[in-house]
């Protein structure tokens, strides 16, 4: 059994010397390589790696692939060719504890793009799922001032133990020209052409999800910062842990 590991991620030579600890083999991943990878070989991906169709298509049968979402259509070649697809954002575990590392980049990534001392900056946290939690509580921690508003209102209590400090899903976008910064987590297009004047002059805008909620809309009034994988950007070994700490637990048999 040999481990293949896609290097493109930092966090993934990590994974690779702790593999190599256990006496397990390994290899680069790669498009030219997918010739190379056997039955009962296994993939390891980054969380947000995007498969190609036609890469699909090229792999073995009976093999297993870590990585995060995939579509429809790359599940159904999985399933097809008896591929073991190990989903790590399935993982509660992995999930949470990847969200606090994502917490922590996010205010790497506040001070480095903002002017402004971080006390001294108005932040608005979009979104009550996982991440916007994480950065709730670290930002609760460090004594910043901001709100948080969601389209759920069901978790709008849970979001009372990370702040007070909340705004009706139906009321933020009259708001937002009190804020500095605003940091989104929800995985879709929120605002349009017509938001563009809501915004504060030099509003900055972090987008944490997968899916962006600036998309096909161009704002030249403030700035728009693309902030994905930022535990592998940021704290790669313990998100490599994270990783690796995965695999023990999930893929089975002696991989010795």
């Amino acid at each position: 059994m040999t481990y293949y590991l896609d290097f493109n991620d930092r966090r993934l030579p990590y994974v690779q010397s702790l593999l190599k600890a256990d006496g397990v083999k390994t290899d680069v991943f790669s498009i030219e390589n997918l010739s190379k990878i056997k039955k009962e070989d296994v993939i390891v991906l980054s969380p947000a790696y995007k498969w190609n169709v036609d890469e699909v298509k090229k792999l073995c049968s009976d093999i297993t692939v870590v990585c995060g979402n995939v579509n429809d259509e790359v599940l159904n070649i999985f399933n097809t060719k008896k591929i073991t697809y190990l989903n790590l954002m399935k993982d509660e575990d992995f999930v949470f504890k990847n969200a606090i590392l994502t917490a922590e980049g996010m205010l790497c990534d506040l001070i480095l793009y903002t002017k402004k001392s971080i006390f001294d900056t108005k932040i608005l946290l979009l979104g009550g799922g996982r991440v916007s939690k994480a950065v709730g509580v670290l930002f609760n921690k460090l004594g910043l001032n901001f709100d948080i508003s969601m389209r759920n209102n069901e978790k709008l209590i849970e979001c009372q133990l990370v702040t007070k400090n909340l705004v009706r899903w139906t009321d933020f976008k009259n708001l937002l020209k009190n804020y500095d910064v605003v940091i989104n987590t929800i995985p879709s297009q929120i605002f349009n052409q017509d938001d563009v004047n809501k915004f504060k002059d030099n509003c900055i805008v972090f987008e944490l999800a997968s899916v962006k909620c600036l998309q096909n809309v161009v704002f030249e009034r403030f700035g728009y910062v693309l902030c994905p994988a930022l535990p592998s950007k940021y704290t790669p070994q313990t998100a490599g842990e994270l990783v690796y700490q995965y695999l023990v637990k999930n893929i089975k048999g002696d991989n010795k």
